[in-house]
């Protein structure tokens, strides 16, 4: 009979129809949690053992033990009891100047002298069954907590001239009540020191029990050796003379004799006898591996079937397939044994020959004693005692070395639409103005465009979206501020933005058409200088640079408070226009200011 209140589901999902419940709905104190067993058990003759639920570590011998003392003394209770070193929280047996108990008294409700006692109450006892349910009903909450105290009853059989007894366990620990993390690490300790020591008394040799952890339920050979660092969790048989470790994991699995696994996984598997695992092997769930079999490093097995004798020494990974025996498996072999939706079976047959870094692409059979070629790529069924090649063949291209590093060599390279920029943190981005001429420089300098969008929310604002990583990258962005010139202008200010915000190294304007630079100058009252406005704007965005093409005037360079280069285009329209050779050629400037440039 379990009594359950707080977490009831979670304790019957543990104890499943073990046990009877019994539900608390109030916490009102242990005497409280045992009646609401009396519908069950209080016609019931002969005795009966309570226990606290947060005491894991009791023996079934020191129950027993408890037990013969009850019938030994024909007590009406027999209180389970140890000597705490430190007894603080605990309840106190109280016992008179023969040895006899008198009572119970709580930590909260000692006093001083009680306080000093080091025999305390582990919460464990054996009642007379009818003498409990009797008495219990006169328990009372009058007390500190305002509890009703199961070692009332004791103290009221006491009044009635009952018998009552004690037995005192010699081993503290297995009364340690387990009410916070650390009382749970301590009974872990605790019981990983008992389970280890049982196991070392039946042949297994523990090279470190300290750093070893063995799950309850498992049952290990004589003469296997387990080194440090191995866990053994859930229902796990391992034979004899085997070896595990160091660092190994062996989960709910059975292992054969003389099997070795170092530094690996095994989980919800089988593995037979005289097989070797790892170092750094992973057996998934719903494996079979036969006997004699070698499993080397860094290979994953995972729901397949392996025959005796077969191998798969290194760097493979085996999924959903039936091996036969003796087959070898060579380096990097793989079984491609999903599709993005489903998974397909490989089969590959007794003495198979598998060369390295070969893909078995499923559903697909390799026949009996049949050989696959080193770097094949299978895709249909290979005959018994077949050849199968399926790579592409070799070429061998004269001089590619050479002719290769001529053209990297610093002093004879030259930018072409085929070069391609060796240095990664160099990004250009577009924006609206001309995507055209942003993706022409991108190709001369042999870089592509970076990654983002440009959009509109419903209300009409700009959104802007960085669609990859520039942490620590030199960003230039090409946009001219033409017509729609503050379409344009937004556009840019959010960009430097969102790159100063990515963590962008510098952020660089290009610029060949600079907006608002008619206004270079206060030529009249409450006047504005818009392209001083416009750099003020750009340098608050974040920008750390600007190249612009034939400012409008020279003096908007000193608008700035960060380098900008303001290239000129006449070198280059001067030598387009002498290579055409003209005669009696006008050069007409727009307005006064581009007299000095025509």
């Amino acid at each position: 009979m379990t009594i359950v209140g707080h977490g009831a589901e979670d304790v019957k999902e543990q104890l499943g129809d073990r046990s009877e419940y019994a539900l608390q709905e109030e916490q009102l104190g242990t005497a409280h949690a045992v009646k609401q067993a009396k519908s069950f058990l209080a016609q019931e003759k002969g005795t009966t053992i309570v226990i606290c639920g947060d005491t894991p570590l009791l023996t079934a011998e020191t129950m027993e033990a408890m037990l013969s003392e009850h019938q030994k003394h024909q007590a009406k209770v027999t209180i389970l009891t140890a000597h705490a070193d430190d007894p603080t929280g605990y309840g106190r047996i109280i016992r008179d100047e023969t040895g006899a108990v008198v009572k119970i008294v709580e930590h909260k409700d000692a006093n001083d002298a009680e306080r000093q006692v080091n025999e305390i109450n582990t919460g464990t006892y054996c009642f007379s069954n009818e003498d409990l349910f009797r008495v219990i009903e006169q328990v009372s909450n009058e007390n500190a907590q305002g509890e009703y105290y199961l070692p009332d009853v004791i103290e009221i059989l006491k009044n009635e001239g009952q018998t009552v007894a004690a037995y005192q366990t010699p081993h503290f620990e297995e009364t340690l009540g387990v009410n916070d993390r650390i009382a749970l690490s301590q009974a872990e300790q605790f019981m990983k020191r008992r389970i280890n020591h049982q196991h070392m008394k039946n042949g297994v040799t523990l090279i470190d029990p300290e750093n070893t952890y063995i799950s309850p339920d498992a049952v290990i050979g004589e003469d296997t050796v387990i080194y440090p660092g191995t866990v053994i969790k859930g229902n796990v048989k391992i034979g004899a003379d085997a070896t595990i470790g160091p660092n190994t994991e062996i989960v709910d699995s059975i292992i054969g004799d003389r099997t070795v696994i170092k530094q690996s996984v095994v989980c919800d598997s089988e593995v037979g006898v005289d097989v070797t695992i790892g170092p750094f092997a992973h057996i998934r769930p719903l494996s079979k591996i036969g006997d004699e079999v070698k499993i080397g490093n860094f290979v994953e097995i995972k729901k397949t079937v392996f025959g005796d004798r077969s191998k798969a020494s290194h760097l493979s990974y085996i999924g959903d397939a039936e091996v036969g025996t003796d087959v070898n498996l060579g380096c990097g072999s793989i079984t491609v044994n999903y599709d993005g939706k489903n998974k397909f079976l490989t089969k590959i047959e007794d003495g198979a020959f598998i060369g390295c870094n070969s893909n078995l692409v499923a559903p697909v059979t390799v026949g009996k004693g049949a050989y696959v070629a080193a770097g094949s790529t299978v895709t249909e069924d290979v005959p018994q005692d077949a050849l199968s090649i399926a790579r592409a063949r070799q070429v061998n291209k004269e001089d590619y070395v050479k002719n290769i590093q001529k053209k990297n060599n610093p002093n004879t390279r030259r930018f072409t639409m085929s070069n391609r920029y060796a240095d990664a943190n160099l990004k250009i981005f577009s924006l609206n103005s001309n995507p055209e001429l942003a993706k022409e420089i991108a190709d001369r300098i042999g870089v592509d465009v970076g990654k983002s969008s440009v959009k509109r929310f419903s209300d009409g604002e700009v959104q802007i979206n960085i669609e990859e990583s520039i942490r620590g990258c030199d960003c230039y962005v090409i946009q001219s501020t033409s017509a729609p010139v503050n379409e344009h202008i937004m556009e840019l200010l959010i960009m430097v933005d969102a790159l100063k915000r990515a963590s962008a190294k510098t952020v660089n304007i290009v610029i060949p058409y600079y907006g608002y630079a008619r206004q270079d100058r206060k030529a009249k009252p409450r006047e504005p200088i818009t392209a001083k406005l416009f750099a003020n704007l750009l340098e608050t965005a974040g920008a750390t640079r600007v190249i612009a093409l034939d400012l409008h005037a020279p003096q908007i360079q000193g608008f700035f408070d960060i380098p900008i280069d303001n290239l000129m285009a006449v070198p280059i329209l001067t030598n387009y226009f002498e290579q055409k050779n003209l005669n009696d050629v006008v050069v007409v400037s727009p307005d006064h200011g581009g007299v000095t440039c025509a």
